[in-house]
């Protein structure tokens, strides 16, 4: 074969792949080659395909076999892939992660981790009480209906703490706001490592904390309380200027009634009970519902 036929067969295959413009006309002659027609033939499709995914039209179906065809399809195939998990991502779905693509997969990972975090951290804020890092009240009474809910429906008892530090006033008038935040965040320490991990404990007001306890009724309730109630009796702590701070706590205690319509009315019989408790003379567990 001389130079120019090569020469009139390989420029229409690279004006084919690098002409932006479109495709030249080629020589009937040429075209009449059958061997050369269907090499043009498939490179046409395979140049029209490339041309589909560059535009994002993923919906373009490629025929045929071969080493690029293959590659093609997989490309389309984890293209779509990715279109899908972007789509779960913005439906707030964060486990999803690419594993094809090198660095892209790499830099599209770490930006779902990044927001995966990002929505863990609004999620605590939402949640979490800044200073103890226990469920916060809208967050407790949130969690405290659905315990409600479980109860009844597996006919379980449930039953609900109201707890207030006596004399807070005298803590902070004596050691000051930053020594009542330490106290405050030690109580909140001692509670998570007094309390079963399927309990909730959460800080409803400055000094006030209450506890959810499925699967446990009033009797059994008081027994957990006053348990509670001489830990933090025994219990001293050292504040950053190594001053000692000793103090009691009152609990209020109630059980789920069956005619209790919210988890409102629960919390309400066991500040009740609370108060019941200071007035009897603080450092005490009290239930009304024996």
């Amino acid at each position: 074969m001389s130079e120019a036929q090569m020469r009139e067969i390989l420029t229409p295959l690279a004006d084919l792949l690098n002409n932006p413009a479109g495709i030249k006309e080629i020589s009937p002659e040429l075209m009449a080659k059958t061997d050369f027609r269907e090499l043009y033939q498939s490179l046409a499709v395979i140049r029209e395909f490339a041309l589909t995914l560059s535009r994002g039209d993923l919906s373009t179906k490629l025929n045929g076999k071969g080493f690029v065809v293959a590659h093609l399809k997989a490309l389309q195939s984890n293209l779509r892939h990715l279109t899908w998990q972007t789509k779960r991502i913005a439906q707030g779905d964060l486990i999803q992660r690419v594993d094809f693509m090198g660095d892209f997969s790499d830099s599209f990972n770490s930006m779902v981790e990044a927001l995966a975090k990002t929505q863990a951290d609004l999620e605590e804020l939402a949640t979490t009480d800044p200073l103890t890092k226990l469920e916060n009240r809208r967050s407790f009474f949130d969690k405290g209906q659905r315990c409600i809910e479980q109860s009844r429906r597996y006919e379980m008892p449930m039953s609900v703490f109201v707890l207030d530090l006596d004399h807070f006033k005298k803590i902070n008038d004596t050691f000051g706001h930053h020594g009542g935040d330490q106290v405050l965040r030690s109580v909140a320490e001692i509670f998570r490592t007094s309390f079963r991990s399927t309990d909730v404990v959460g800080r409803i007001g400055g000094e006030e904390f209450s506890v959810i306890l499925p699967e446990e009724d009033a009797k059994r309730a008081q027994m957990v309380a006053q348990r509670v109630m001489e830990q933090c009796r025994s219990a001293e702590i050292e504040l950053e200027d190594a001053r000692v701070v000793r103090f009691t706590l009152s609990i209020g205690v109630a059980q789920l009634r069956a005619n209790d319509k919210n988890f409102e009315q629960v919390v309400q019989r066991a500040d009740d009970a609370l108060y019941a408790a200071k007035r009897a003379g603080r450092n005490r567990v009290c239930c009304l519902d024996e």
